[in-house]
C-alpha cells in the first residue's frame, strides 16, 4: 500500500506553516503521553489521514492539558521513516475521549512539516493557497472527482504536495518569479526545471539565490544554493541546480545536525548523450532529471557528556558510529555534494562555538586556553572538535585537569615511577594549550628517557606571540605561531621509540637532546626529520649480521643522533643498487625543467638513481628512505635549482594529493625563509589545488 503524502495533526500547541512538528521528547510535550501506555510514543511525531481523527486529537489534548484544539495539514519530512501506526487506536484514552476512533494513524521519528493550518480551536481558517486547496479538497471529499483528475494527468496513484500545486496552480501564476527567500527549496529547483533553460540570465542562479539562515523554536536553519555546467571538454552538456539545507535541531543532550539536497538537472538539448565512467560504453543518454530530495542519512551529533561537549558523525541508515571522520568525508555525499555540506557545516561549527566555550569542550582550557594559531601550507586536514581541539586531544586528555595525570598517561608511569610535578615547569609555568599539546608529544617521543629529563624545561618557544611579518610564518597578527612539534604524528613518534630502542640511550644522548629542547641545536623539525629518516633508511639494511654490525659500530663509536643517523644512511645506500623509473604524473612533468619562479627551476626525478644522487649531494635520505615510495606514486618528490648556478635550492615531498609534507635544503637544513614561502606558496597554487585532475 503506497503510503499518503499529505496528513492531518491534531494538538493543543500552535504551530506555523513551515514549522517541524517534532517527537515529544524533543519539543517538550510529553505532558500528553504521560500515562503509562503512551510513553513509549513520545518517540514519535504522529499524523493521520482522517481530519475527524484529528479533531479528535487536537481535542483530548486539549481537555487534558487545556490550550486550543488545532488542526494542521501536514506532510512526512522523509516519507521514507513515515510508517503505519498498527497500535492505533489508543484504548488508554478512550476512558475521557471526546469520541471514538478510527485507525488512519501514522508515525515518525523525524518529523512532519506544516503545510497549512486548518482549524484553531472552533475558528476554520479560510485556505487561500489552490495547492492547499486541492490537498485539502482530496483528503476530506466524498467523491474525489478532483483528486482522480489530478491523478491521471500526473499519471501517478499518489502525489507529493509540490506535484499537487503544479497541478492546481494557474500558469500565469506559475510564470510569476518571487523573490528566492520567500520561496520553499523545492519551489525554486522547481522553477529553474519548468524554465528548461541552462542559459536563463533572469532566472534563479548563484546570484540571484541568497543564503537563508535563521533561528525558530525548533533550532537553526539554514540554507545555500550551487548551480554549475556540466562538461564534456568544451560542450556545455546540462545544468545541476542544487539547494542543500541544514537544520540544527536542540535535544535534551545536545543538539543534532540534519542535511538534505534538492536538485535538478537540466539537460542541453543539442546533445543526446554524455560521459559516464559507469556506463560500460563511456556514455549514457544525457536526458533532463525533474526536481528531487535526498535526506542524507549521515547526521552529526552534538552531546554534552561529563568529561566535555564531544560531536561524531552517525549514519542513521546502518546505525553505526563515524568515529574521528567529519560528515563531508562520508562516501555518500560523493564528490557533487562533499564541499558544499563541508561547507556549511563549518558555518554550523561556527555558531556552535559560539554557544559553547573551549572549556566547555576541554574543561583543563579553563586554565591553559588554546590560542588562535597561524595556518601553514603543510597542515594535512584533519576531523577536529569544536574549537579546533583534535582526537588526539580528546584521547591523551579529555575530561582531565590535572597536569601530571595527563602527561603520567603519556609517560605510562604512575606514582614513584611517573613524572614530578616540576615536568615542564608545572602547571603554573604552562600558558597555552597548545604547549600541552606538545609536551604530551615529547613526553611520548621521549618516554625511554629518564623522568628527571622533563623537569623544568621550558618549552615556552612552542607558541610565540609575534613573529617575523615577512616570514613565512606570516598571516593575522592577532594569531600566534604554533611550533610544528605540535603536529607530530603518531608514526614519527614511533620512529623516535624505536630509535633509541635500536641504539640506546647513553648519557650523552640525553644531553644532545636536551639541547633540542633547549632550541640550541636549531629548529625541532631538524631533528625529527633526522631521526625519521635514520629509521626509514634503516629499513633498508638487511635483518641479521648486517643490522648487528651497525649497531655495534655505533655504541663503539659513541656517535652522537646526527653522526648516527649518517652512517646509517650512508650503509643503506649499499643496499639500494636497483635502477627503477619514477613516474611521477603528467602534472608533476609538465613543469620540468621550467622556471617556475624568478630564477628557479622544478626539476623532476626519472630514476631511483636521480633521487640517490640527489641525496648523496644533498647529503639526507632522498634516495634510500623514499625511493620505493616514489616508485609506487606513495610520495613525489621534487626538486629546486638556481637556474644560474645550477645549484640545489632543495628538495619537497608530496603526499598523493601533493600537499607539501617536507621542504628541506642540503643536510635537511630549512630553506630561506623568504625562498621557503615562495616555493611553498607555488606549490599550493599549482600542484595542491590541482587535486582533482586526475593522477596517472
Amino acid at each position: 500500500m503506497n503510503k499518503p503524502t499529505t496528513l492531518f495533526h491534531g494538538t493543543n500547541r500552535k504551530f506555523n506553516v513551515g514549522d517541524l512538528i517534532l517527537p515529544a521528547n524533543e519539543h517538550g510535550g510529553t505532558i500528553n503521553y504521560s500515562t503509562e501506555y503512551l510513553k513509549q510514543l513520545k518517540d514519535y511525531a504522529h499524523a493521520t489521514i482522517h481530519i475527524t481523527e484529528a479533531e479528535r486529537y487536537a481535542a483530548n489534548a486539549a481537555l487534558k492539558n487545556d490550550g486550543t484544539a488545532n488542526v494542521y495539514l501536514v506532510k512526512p519530512f522523509d516519507p521514507a521513516t513515515m510508517f503505519h501506526d498498527d497500535d492505533a487506536p489508543y484504548p488508554d484514552w478512550h476512558d475521557d475521549s471526546v469520541d471514538g476512533w478510527s485507525s488512519g494513524a501514522y508515525r515518525t521519528k523525524d518529523a512532519f512539516v506544516v503545510i497549512a493550518i486548518i482549524k484553531e480551536g472552533e475558528k476554520e481558517m479560510q485556505l487561500e493557497d489552490p495547492a492547499i486547496k486541492a490537498m485539502h479538497m482530496q483528503l476530506t471529499s466524498n467523491n474525489n472527482n478532483e483528486r482522480a483528475t489530478a491523478m491521471k494527468a500526473m499519471k501517478s496513484t499518489e502525489a507529493t504536495p509540490e506535484e499537487m500545486n503544479e497541478m492546481f496552480t494557474p500558469l500565469e501564476e506559475m510564470d510569476k518569479m518571487k523573490p528566492a527567500d520567500e520561496m520553499s527549496a523545492f519551489e525554486i529547483i522547481n522553477a529553474i526545471y519548468r524554465t528548461n533553460d541552462i542559459y536563463d540570465p533572469f532566472g534563479y542562479n548563484n546570484e540571484s539565490v541568497p543564503v537563508v539562515e535563521r533561528w525558530d523554536r525548533y533550532g537553526y536553519y539554514t540554507r545555500t544554493f550551487n548551480q554549475f555546467t556540466v562538461n564534456d571538454y568544451s560542450a556545455e552538456m546540462g545544468q545541476w541546480s542544487v539547494i542543500y539545507e541544514v537544520r540544527l535541531i536542540e535535544t535534551d543532550t545536545g543538539w543534532i545536525v540534519n542535511t538534505s539536497a534538492t536538485s535538478c538537472y537540466i539537460a542541453n538539448e543539442e546533445y543526446d548523450k554524455r560521459f559516464s565512467w559507469r556506463s560500460k560504453t563511456g556514455s549514457a543518454k544525457n536526458s533532463s532529471i525533474p526536481p528531487h530530495r535526498k535526506n542524507f542519512n549521515h547526521i552529526l551529533i552534538v552531546t554534552k557528556s561529563p568529561s566535555g561537549v564531544r560531536i561524531l558523525v552517525k549514519d542513521t541508515k546502518t546505525k553505526a558510529i563515524k568515529w574521528g571522520q567529519s560528515v563531508d568525508q562520508q562516501k555518500e555525499f560523493g564528490k557533487l555534494h562533499a564541499s558544499h555540506v563541508g561547507m556549511v557545516h563549518g558555518h554550523i561549527i561556527d555558531l556552535l562555538e559560539e554557544i559553547y566555550s573551549q572549556q566547555d569542550v576541554m574543561p583543563i582550557a579553563e586554565y591553559l586556553p588554546k590560542v588562535n594559531a597561524v595556518d601553514n601550507y603543510s597542515t594535512v586536514p584533519t576531523f577536529t572538535q569544536l574549537h579546533d581541539f583534535t582526537q588526539r586531544d580528546m584521547y591523551w586528555i579529555g575530561g582531565r585537569t590535572s597536569l601530571v595525570d595527563i602527561l603520567n598517561r603519556a609517560y605510562g608511569k604512575t606514582g614513584q615511577d611517573g613524572l614530578t610535578r616540576n615536568a615542564f615547569g608545572g602547571m603554573k609555568k604552562l600558558k597555552h594549550f597548545q604547549e600541552l599539546q606538545a609536551a604530551i608529544i615529547l613526553v611520548r617521543m621521549f618516554k625511554s628517557f629518564p623522568r628527571e629529563f622533563f623537569d623544568n624545561v621550558d618549552i615556552s618557544w612552542v607558541v610565540r606571540g609575534s613573529y617575523d611579518i615577512k616570514s613565512r610564518h606570516a598571516g593575522d597578527d592577532n594569531r600566534a605561531y604554533i611550533d610544528p612539534i605540535a603536529r607530530v604524528t603518531t608514526e614519527q613518534i614511533d620512529y623516535f621509540n624505536k630509535f633509541f630502542k635500536t641504539f640506546g640511550v647513553r648519557n650523552s644522548t640525553v644531553k644532545w637532546f636536551q639541547g633540542y629542547l633547549a632550541q640550541t641545536l636549531g629548529d625541532t623539525m631538524y631533528h625529527l626529520d633526522m631521526v625519521v629518516d635514520t629509521m626509514i633508511s634503516w629499513k633498508n639494511i638487511p635483518v641479521g649480521g648486517a643490522r648487528k654490525a651497525v649497531v655495534a659500530y655505533v655504541k663503539q663509536q659513541k656517535m652522537n643522533p646526527q653522526e648516527v643517523h649518517d652512517f646509517v644512511v650512508s650503509e643503506a645506500r649499499k643496499y639500494k643498487g636497483v635502477k627503477r623509473k619514477t613516474p611521477n604524473t603528467k602534472l608533476i612533468n609538465s613543469f620540468d625543467g621550467k622556471e617556475i619562479l624568478p630564477g628557479v627551476i622544478l626539476v623532476t626525478p626519472k630514476t631511483t638513481y636521480d633521487l640517490a644522487e640527489w641525496g648523496t649531494e644533498q647529503a639526507n635520505c632522498i634516495g634510500t628512505a623514499y625511493s620505493d615510495s616514489v616508485v609506487n606514486k606513495e610520495y613525489f618528490i621534487i626538486g629546486f635549482k638556481n637556474m644560474e648556478t645550477n645549484e640545489w635550492i632543495g628538495h619537497a615531498r608530496l603526499d598523493k594529493e601533493y600537499r607539501v609534507q617536507e621542504l628541506r635544503g642540503k643536510y635537511n637544513a630549512e630553506l630561506e625563509q623568504t625562498m621557503d614561502k615562495n616555493i611553498r606558496k607555488w606549490m599550493h597554487n599549482n600542484l595542491t589545488t590541482k587535486t582533482k585532475k586526475e593522477i596517472k
